[in-house]
């Protein structure tokens, strides 16, 4: 039986294969997030293959992708281990011809990886969250699962709750850090291949913006953030900024007075 546009079919507990229109990527994306699989934006790979292989825009694309459930990956090591990957193969609907993806080595392209072995860590952390009251704009700001986001390493960002009490950097760390960090990994083509990653969204999904890749995978650390010293250069150096930040206004005020004084003198000698 030949499955409906973008139905997720499952081999067995460890892949599932999936069947796409380029026509219709805001359909199959819902239902790749309904069926808990990857998705991607092949868009501007799209352009490229188009114009390589003389593909008029009235002619869909044709996908075809395999995700591997992440039960199905081995550790690396004691602590890193491969979460779900994907790979995609994209062909031309006309002929069904395998279109070669290498010419969009330097083209970046997003995937959205689901992070179910992170899922249940980051919503704890979001119910302590609400719990010790965080507004919802502060809450955006934090990428959980990345031990290398601002708000667990930089102490000049100044994180208060509704109560206006202000956390420090360690506080951050112990309260809203899951020792755990997620990042992207790939395949590549070529040495100079490059899998970045952007952060998770609302689905619990890695945003993964890689360029030469044949298969696309995240990745999880057991990462521990230790507590930073009270004694550390980076408290100074946020003072530096504070008291830049003070003549720099200072020399900002001098001047508007400066003109503004200017300014009446010509008038009243003008009057």
């Amino acid at each position: 039986m030949v499955p409906n546009e973008g139905e997720v079919v499952k081999g067995n507990d460890y892949f599932s294969v999936q069947f796409l229109d380029s026509n219709l990527s805001d359909i199959a994306k819902k239902l790749s997030i309904k069926s808990g699989v990857s998705t991607f934006d092949y868009s501007e790979c799209e352009k490229v293959l188009r114009k390589q292989y003389n593909i008029s825009e009235s002619v869909p694309l044709r996908y075809s992708k395999i995700d591997f459930d992440h039960n199905l990956n081995k550790s690396l090591n004691g602590n890193i281990t491969f979460g779900d990957s994907i790979k995609v193969n994209i062909y031309n609907s006309l002929n069904n011809k395998l279109l070669n993806k290498s010419f969009c080595d330097q083209t970046p392209s997003q995937t959205l990886i689901p992070s179910t072995p992170i899922q249940d860590k980051v919503d704890k952390i979001k119910a302590r969250l609400k719990d010790i009251k965080i507004v919802g704009r502060y809450l955006s700001q934090i990428d959980i699962s990345n031990k290398a986001d601002p708000i667990f390493n930089d102490r000049c960002i100044k994180f208060s709750t509704n109560t206006g009490s202000t956390l420090t950097v360690n506080e951050r760390r112990g309260s809203f850090y899951p020792n755990t960090s997620l990042s992207c990994d790939s395949s590549k083509t070529n040495e100079n291949s490059t899998c970045i990653y952007e952060g998770m969204d609302e689905n619990y999904y890695a945003k993964c913006k890689c360029t030469g890749i044949q298969e696309t995978k995240n990745i999880f650390e057991d990462a521990f953030l230790e507590s930073l010293s009270d004694i550390n250069i980076n408290i100074v150096l946020c003072h530096i900024q504070v008291l830049a930040f003070v003549i720099i206004l200072y020399l900002l005020l001098i001047t508007l007075f400066t003109l503004f004084s200017l300014v009446s003198f010509q008038i009243w000698d003008y009057i």
